[in-house]
């Protein structure tokens, strides 16, 4: 892995945890589809840590579609 790809590993990994922490509207909509949200404690955070996971691999994708398309 080259110094740019891990530069651009951090941005999305950034951007998920913006996305999943700092913008509940988007995160609320991820934890539904996940199977809804739970009182309990534990389960947020593992709905929290896929939510991030989700939105970092649809960050990913996003990303290698454009370098395909652009030869980035």
């Amino acid at each position: 892995m080259n110094q740019s790809n891990r530069y651009l590993l951090g941005f999305i990994l950034v951007v998920a945890a913006y996305v999943t922490l700092i913008a509940p509207e988007v995160n609320n909509h991820i934890q539904a589809m996940l199977g809804g949200s739970s009182s309990n404690l534990q389960a947020n955070r593992y709905s929290e840590f896929l939510s991030l996971v989700v939105n970092a691999s649809i960050l990913y994708l996003i990303y290698k579609w454009f370098s395909g398309k652009y030869n980035l």
